[in-house]
């Protein structure tokens, strides 16, 4: 027994002994790894964020935010900048305004006053034009992410406008309403901000100067969470669309509970409400016959960094169903920032910062979508669409290649960064779709 036992052990022993020699044949030393650059930085520049962090714009305001603070952390991964000798660093500090522009405007203060920030950026028209109020005197650059065109039209110089104008959304969508479904009667529910007002009397002027009527106009507290006081009402007026525009989550509420009064017709969702935000919540089907922003994945082109993005946004933030466009722009809109410092040579000028954003743009090694900005602080690019259909299923998205009234800016993103036609929906995308529809 004891030899049978003293086999097998040699056995074995002999086996083991021909698999690591064979290994070792294969692979004479251990494969190189390259180590991570570690980079020891003399400074820390802080850039500032004010935005609702809670309340009906919570899941907007801080994705917007996370959407910095990643491209902070890719900053400083690359080495962040050198001026002047210095190395520096980045980091972004935000605080939560509620959505309420007093509050913005404390919150820019202490900001600037606490933390020297440089740049500030906002998500919403009431904060962006109560910093407006101070932010020259203070050397303090704005980011404003808003489609509100009060903001550049201002004379403000110190101020950089990251979405594309109200009017590359509004219009497309009224012609899409009145002239491809056919609709006449329009119920106008906008959320009560500044933002949701304007951009209603922007879209009723389009809409009425093609002939259409307004059967109901109501401006909407988006905090609640019972709109059939509205619905109801609007719905009794019998409009063939309805025209929503406020947070995503309250937006889906609204399109439910209209749905539940019985409601048949379509939507027009501005460029602030995500399908993508509102699918989860109400699922596909209540959706139909409706338009909005086009969603990552879905554009009519694909880019490398278009594709890259959504991608790693999700895999560092998976509290997220789905990246959606906000992210996105910011995260390039802080490259720019990055960039525009280095070419500027300083981190504290918010003159020269702002003044050096031309030269920098497009931000090439991300390739960006955003080619230019113009003298009224905004930045020029192609903005998306999409339709859902009659029976709630995704339409083919379709896109303008620059904003109307810039024509003297013109540049077409597909003369400057590599391209496709977009063949089939990306996969992390229909992973997505599957998971909800």
């Amino acid at each position: 027994m004891k030899k049978k036992q003293i086999f097998i052990y040699l056995c074995v022993f002999a086996i083991l002994a021909v698999v690591v020699l064979t290994a070792g044949c294969k692979q004479s030393k251990p494969p190189a790894v390259e180590a991570p650059v570690v980079y020891e930085f003399d400074a820390e520049v802080i850039i500032g964020f004010s935005g609702p962090l809670s309340g009906a714009g919570a899941l907007y305001g801080q994705s917007c935010l996370d959407s910095l603070a990643m491209a902070a952390d890719d900053a400083n991964a690359a080495g962040g900048i050198v001026v002047d000798g210095k190395r520096y660093a980045f980091k972004v500090v935000g605080f939560d305004d509620e959505y309420r522009p007093d509050l913005s405007g404390t919150n820019a203060r202490r900001l600037i006053d606490q933390y020297k920030v440089p740049v500030l950026f906002i998500p919403h028209a009431g904060g962006i034009l109560a910093a407006m109020a101070f932010n020259q005197q203070e050397g303090v650059l704005i980011g404003a992410y808003t489609t509100f065109d009060l903001i550049v039209q201002r004379g403000n110089e110190l101020i950089f406008r990251i979405p594309p104008p109200m009017a590359t959304y509004h219009q497309p969508m009224a012609e899409w309403a009145f002239n491809t479904k056919g609709y006449r009667t329009v119920a106008l529910l906008p959320s009560d901000s500044l933002y949701g007002v304007n951009w209603r009397n922007s879209f009723k002027d389009k809409w009425e100067s093609m002939g259409g009527t307004v059967v109901y106009n109501a401006d909407i507290s988006y905090g609640a969470v019972d709109f059939y006081p509205h619905l109801t009402p609007a719905i009794a007026a019998n409009p063939d669309v309805m025209l929503v525009i406020g947070p995503s989550e309250p937006s889906a509420l609204m399109v439910r509970q209209a749905r539940e009064l019985g409601y048949k017709g379509g939507f027009v969702f501005g460029e602030q409400v995500k399908y993508d935000d509102m699918i989860p919540f109400i699922g596909m089907e209540p959706l139909y016959n409706s338009i909005g922003v086009g969603p990552p994945g879905r554009t009519p082109y694909v880019t490398e960094f278009g594709e890259w993005f959504p991608q790693e946004f999700l895999a560092r933030y998976p509290k997220y169903p789905m990246v959606n466009n906000e992210n996105q722009l910011h995260y390039e809109a802080f490259w720019v920032t990055v960039k525009a410092m280095e070419a500027a040579g300083t981190v504290t000028d918010a003159k020269a910062i702002r003044a050096a954003i031309p030269e920098v743009m497009p931000v090439k090694q991300l390739s960006s979508i955003r080619m230019t900005i113009a003298a009224d602080g905004s930045f020029l690019g192609p903005a998306t669409f999409i339709t859902i259909d009659a029976n709630s299923k995704f339409e083919e998205g379709t896109f303008t290649p620059f904003p109307a009234g810039y024509d003297e800016y013109f540049v077409d993103f597909r003369d400057v960064i590599p391209w496709t036609p977009r063949t089939e929906v990306a996969p992390w995308r229909l992973a997505f779709e599957k998971k909800y529809f």
